[in-house]
Parts: structure tokens; C-alpha cells; sequence
């Protein structure tokens, strides 16, 4: 990661301070699973890159993508295999928000704040 945050802002000429990356685990043994012979250690994990810009997060992923496929990882004679989790392996996701709730709200019943319609199907 420190590779891509020194060369995304030379590489794409935007600042640093206007985007965020992110790798983020997901999965462990997921492929195997019970089928591994040797689960402890795990073989085996997901990695996650996420790209949050104001208008470049598809750039950025497109330029991550061969840093994080094609490079050996520390400690490895080969590079290992790899597979994407989506397809197309990267997209320009809509805008993201923040919201914040800044009062509360005492109730008798918790579904008196919300319309509530029942329908009963045969």
C-alpha cells in the first residue's frame, strides 16, 4: 500500500489528500474451507481494494489492479493465483453520504415513528 500512495498522485496528478484506499481481509479459507487438510495456519484469504475519490476511484483501481495481481508476496518464490470478485473488477460506485442523527425521539410502541401496511396473502 505505501507503493500505491507514493504513486498514484505522481501517476493520475491528483493529491493525496482527495482520495482514500483501503485493502480491506475478507474470507479465510474461503475456497477450501473443511476440505484443507491443514487449516492453522489458513493458506488462504480475500483482500478487498477499495478506491473512494471525488472522481477518480475508477482510475485509481485501474491503476492498483497490477501492483496488487502481479507482484509476489513478501516471502513467496511465486506469485500466487488470483481472481477478481466482481466483473468488471472495478466500477464508479454513486456518491457517498454521511448522515447523523442529532436528536432523539421518546417512544411508547417503536413502530409508531413508521407507516406500517400489512397485506395478507392467500
Amino acid at each position: 500500500m505505501a507503493h500505491l500512495a507514493d504513486r498514484i498522485p505522481a501517476t493520475l496528478g491528483i493529491p493525496a489528500d482527495s482520495y482514500d484506499v483501503d485493502l480491506r481481509r475478507c474470507g479465510w479459507n474461503a475456497v477450501l474451507g473443511d476440505a484443507d487438510p491443514d487449516p492453522t495456519p489458513a493458506r488462504e484469504v480475500g483482500g478487498v481494494f477499495c478506491a473512494t475519490a471525488e472522481d477518480q476511484q475508477t482510475a485509481i483501481a485501474k491503476f492498483a489492479n497490477p501492483h496488487l495481481l502481479r507482484h509476489p508476496l513478501p516471502g513467496a518464490g511465486s506469485v500466487p493465483s488470483r481472481s477478481f470478485m466482481s466483473s468488471p473488477p472495478g466500477w464508479s460506485a454513486a456518491t457517498l453520504y454521511s448522515f447523523v442523527l442529532q436528536h432523539a425521539v421518546r417512544v411508547d410502541d417503536p413502530t409508531e415513528l413508521f407507516r406500517t401496511t400489512l397485506d395478507e396473502v392467500r
